[in-house]
């Protein structure tokens, strides 16, 4: 055997094993010492071809090509056969330009039209070729049309309600991304803060809320500011984008930093300048405020709305309102303008009640869970006992006569303190004493998180249900206050006067103050309901389209009023903003201190930042971004940032899985994304658990599969993930292609067949569809999975050829890390049920695909042959049942039956085994849609798109449509009749 052969044979089995890598070497080898042998540079196409390096592929086809018998008609096809791949895959990804097609255009026509037999591998490989090289002409507007259809597409499926929830107070402390990552000292890089670097600092608060961490974010960037050099100084430079779903939030944070914005170079009077600061204070933190403040927020408002219409708005420099999300703002405006003034003290204050041991009572529950992991609740238990054992070391240490002062005749201790005759008698009833004291501290340490000086103004706060105004502002808009409140500050006994003033304050806060309008939100659904969690809205008794909403609908404010104060202290003290809280108002003094440093920050830094308010979905914003297609945003906006705050949006959004493949793409080099746990922490065994239960991978197989790594990822503290440094993935650093269809197979089965979620404190959101796994698929060839691999398995998935040893987990949630490697023997799935939703899909967003896929014959050509379907729904129809779990949940999914016997109540219960093929296994049985455009159970509304052919089809044959939810695996309503479906739309 000469060497050639010998090289040639070792390629051939580094080649059979997947060492592509290796085998491409040996063939290249190969080709050196054999240069007119046509067998080695086919070889090394072959490797080449595997490894997803198309322009080399090319090149070793036409060496092979140039040194081939004509004769050898069968070595010939297979080179065509791998041309017409090469060509599809290189020029749908980018790797192989119009220009390189044009110069091998000869040798493209002359493999396309050999006198052979023709496999249908071959056939289909050229037709494949041929489409998409009739597409290069104008590939361009068709992708970015696609793009943008891509982007519009929701990833979740629906839940039974189709309202946006508006969560008026956060729940975070606040923090400046830029100096805290989640509440821990981390600030930016010395390698982010270089000249080349400064100039293009980027911060997105994803889910911005109340504001509260870009407001941190502008303090923290003014201290970053301060402490550069000159030339640092002169290259700074500030984007920051405030996003959120929901306009009211944005809107709300818009008056709030107008009116800072009046702060920052207007000469006002000191008693101006104190109603501004009032107006903010009590806007962000109040339930009530002022009517002065309210008469400063409705000019705010006003002036605002006046400056959106004028089309040109003329907001400060530094602040720009993207086009696209000044609708839902103005609306939200609007609704504060016109209807609010019908509100009443007295009907807020009656949505702003709870017992103070509430919060503790509910912890408590939270701990006793059963579904509670052993992990979190030994840890809550453990910070408990070392809370008060520290209150027990210091009462240990009080002298006794102080104990029993304080503590004789307190429930718990009926008798008094036995006398020093009785020594064991008194012990025990200084011990008790103790650990009376010992939990009434500790409750007392809860309320006012440590700070002395808030006690008095709970106390007030009881009384009047407002926090207590500066001096300037007490005497001249409030005397009754006046004559109260210093007798309650200092703890002195009060007069007559003081008692009478007293009585007087629940009518002057009647008369004189106002509900907050901001927590108002204009209802988009056209249902609203009681939500279970304190920080959202709910409107009681209420429907929109009734009077009885604007007479009754009332934000449920049932929240602790200073627990968000105690949050902006903690920030202040950290960023050493006060030396000592000012007693006499701390609220009020707390909150100021906070916005204050706001001011000085926009005073120094805002000719060198840009504040972006941009309305809209996180996910579908960010693949704005990365497709290139959000065109209303102007150009010179980042569409890469420094850093991203997500809060606890992905406790929402499925979780990791959603943050790798939404944010971390559109992260700088050495960029992060950072969030919190909130809605589950209890749940969580470890990290690991938290990332394979979303993302069916371990943290060290994130940069593999998803081109990030996790910096981070504790449950009871900090997410954080960071771009992988290589991108795309060299071949020798991702998952073989075995590796990634099991992978894929899993992630696919996980969204039609999902686990069982938990209820209350620990459920688990897992609201991914079929546009999402179409999303990953995109992803994934970003990260450097070569396009054939990507689209040979959907092409398994769309012909119902899928054969894999990867199983659903059926279980509860969350999914064991042990899951990972649980396999079976390889058996075909049955996934005809869920064509129609890829159908749906794929026509719609195919041009955007950085790879080809084959469409089967039947799916419509085009997006004009789709149309939206509507049917109105009434209550009766829905399950009682239903009704009874959370609608909040991202479970629903349509189904589609023959007329027959088929009960839809069955279906829900036998997902897993239509998939196994153990029911209606035939193809065309049943159809699935996971991606559903409006699902509103209150509005009565359900709206899909679909063919219209195929709608047609199933009107003419009897069908029906029914919805189940994957958590509790029943049908929600009865099975609707085609008869009953209107298209109402025949956008693309």
């Amino acid at each position: 055997m000469d060497d050639a052969t010998r090289l040639k044979e070792e390629g051939n089995a580094l080649f059979k094993i997947g060492q592509f890598a290796g085998a491409a070497g040996k063939y290249t080898q190969a080709e050196q010492l054999a240069p007119d042998n046509p067998v080695y540079p086919s070889n090394l196409s072959a490797a080449f071809y595997e490894l997803g390096e198309y322009q080399q592929t090319v090149q070793a086809i036409m060496r092979a090509e140039c040194k081939a018998s004509t004769a050898d008609t069968s070595f010939l096809a297979r080179l065509s056969t791998r041309l017409a791949k090469t060509l599809s895959h290189g020029v749908r990804g980018g790797n192989i330009t119009a220009e390189v097609v044009d110069s091998i255009l000869p040798i493209i026509d002359k493999l396309r039209s050999l006198p052979i037999d023709s496999s249908p591998d071959f056939t289909k490989s050229w037709a494949i070729w041929e489409y998409t090289q009739g597409e290069m002409q104008g590939m361009k507007e068709k992708e970015s049309a696609a793009r943008r259809r891509l982007a519009e597409l929701a990833p979740f499926k629906k839940s039974l309600d189709d309202s946006i929830p508006f969560f008026t107070i956060g729940h975070d402390i606040p923090m400046s991304i830029v100096n805290d990552w989640g509440l821990d000292p981390d600030p930016l890089l010395p390698s982010q803060l270089t000249t080349d670097s400064l100039p293009h600092l980027a911060l997105l608060f994803g889910g911005v809320g109340d504001g509260r961490h870009a407001y941190g974010s502008i303090i923290g960037l003014h201290k970053t500011y301060l402490s550069l050099g000159k030339r640092q100084k002169s290259s700074f430079r500030v984007h920051l984008t405030l996003l959120d779903i929901q306009p009211t939030a944005l809107a709300r944070d818009l008056v709030i930093l107008l009116l800072l914005n009046q702060l920052t170079d207007k000469p006002i009077t000191e008693l101006q300048r104190a109603e501004i600061m009032a107006t903010a204070v009590y806007t962000f933190a109040g339930v009530l405020m002022p009517y002065y403040c309210y008469n400063r927020f409705q000019k705010v408002v006003q002036d605002l709305l006046q400056t959106l219409r004028d089309g040109k708005p003329s907001l400060p420099p530094w602040l720009h309102i993207v086009k696209s999300s000044i609708p839902g703002i103005v609306k939200s405006l609007n609704h504060w303008k016109s209807k609010i003034s019908t509100k009443t003290v007295e009907g807020m204050l009656a949505n702003h009640d709870r017992d103070s041991n509430e919060t503790s009572a509910r912890a408590e529950a939270h701990i006793a869970c059963p579904d509670i992991s052993s992990t979190y609740s030994t840890q809550l238990a453990q910070r408990r006992k070392e809370e008060r054992d520290g209150w027990l070391e210091f009462l240990n240490e009080t002298p006794d006569e102080k104990i029993i002062a304080k503590m004789e005749g307190e429930d718990g201790l009926p008798t008094k303190c036995p006398g020093r005759d009785r020594p064991r008698e008194r012990t025990q009833w200084l011990s008790k004493a103790r650990e009376l004291m010992a939990d009434v501290l500790l409750e007392s340490e809860r309320r006012t998180g440590g700070i002395k000086e808030l006690s008095r103004e709970i106390q007030w706060y009881e009384e009047a249900k407002v926090y207590v105004p500066p001096p300037i502002l007490r005497k001249m808009h409030h005397p009754a206050f006046e004559k109260v409140w210093p007798y309650m500050r200092d703890g002195r006994q009060p007069t007559i006067q003081c008692v009478l003033s007293l009585n007087q304050i629940p009518g002057h806060v009647k008369s004189d103050w106002k509900p907050n309008p901001s927590l108002f939100v204009r209802l988009q659904s056209q249902y609203n309901y009681e939500h279970r969690n304190p920080n959202r809205v709910h409107y009681q008794d209420a429907r929109h389209d009734s009077p009885a909403y604007e007479e009754k609908g009332y934000p449920d404010m049932h929240l602790d009023p200073f627990r968000h104060i105690r949050d902006i202290h903690s920030f202040c003290a950290r960023f050493s903003l006060m030396d000592k809280i000012n007693g006499d108002h701390p609220s009020f003094h707390i909150c100021s201190t906070f916005f204050e440093a706001v001011v000085n920050g926009l005073i120094d830094i805002k000719h060198r930042m840009t504040l972006e308010i941009l309305h809209g979905e996180l996910a579908k914003e960010m693949v704005k971004m990365k497709q290139g297609v959000d065109t209303e945003r102007p150009v010179k906006f980042p569409r890469r940032y420094t850093r991203v705050w997500l809060s606890n949006i992905p406790d929402y959004t499925h979780g990791l899985f959603y943050t790798a493949l939404y944010i971390v793409p559109v992260l700088q080099e050495n960029g992060q994304v950072c969030g919190n746990c909130v809605l589950n922490p209890g749940v969580w065994s470890s990290g690991e658990e938290f990332c394979h239960t979303y993302t069916l991978l371990t943290t060290k197989e994130l940069p593999h599969f998803l081109g990030c790594r996790a910096l981070s990822v504790n449950p009871f503290g900090r997410i954080i993930l960071t771009p992988e440094t290589q991108l795309p993935r060299r071949h020798e650093d991702r998952p073989s292609h075995e590796q990634l269809n099991f992978w894929l197979s899993r992630c696919l089965l996980a969204i039609i067949r999902p686990g069982q979620p938990l209820p209350g404190p620990v459920a688990i959101r897992y609201p991914n569809n079929l546009v999402a796994f179409i999303n990953l698929m995109i992803h994934l060839h970003s990260v450097g999975f070569p396009g054939h691999w990507l689209s040979s398995f959907i092409d398994s998935v769309l012909s119902n050829k899928l054969v894999t040893g990867a199983v659903p987990y059926l279980g509860r949630f969350p999914i064991p890390v042990t899951e990972q490697s649980r396999s079976v023997t390889n058996r075909k799935l049955n996934l005809h049920p869920w064509l129609l939703d890829f159908e749906n899909i794929l026509t719609m967003v195919s041009a955007a695909l950085p790879f080809p896929v084959s469409l089967p014959d039947l799916f419509p050509k085009s997006v004009d042959d789709f149309g939206l379907y509507q049917v109105q729904v009434s209550m009766h129809m829905f399950n009682q049942h239903t009704a009874a779990l959370s609608i909040e949940d991202c479970v629903l999914s349509l189904m589609f039956l023959p007329s027959g016997n088929t009960r839809s109540d069955e279906v829900a219960r036998r997902i897993e085994d239509i998939v196994e093929g153990r029911f209606l296994p035939k193809e065309g049985d049943i159809y699935f849609i996971t991606s559903i455009d409006t699902f509103d159970m209150y509005g009565g509304v359900i709206r899909w798109r679909m063919s219209k052919a195929r709608a047609n089809k199933m009107k003419r044959e009897g069908w029906s449509m029914g919805a189940y939810r994957f958590d509790v695996r029943e049908e929600v309503i009865q099975q609707i009749p085609a008869s009953w479906w209107n298209c109402i739309d025949k956008r693309k």
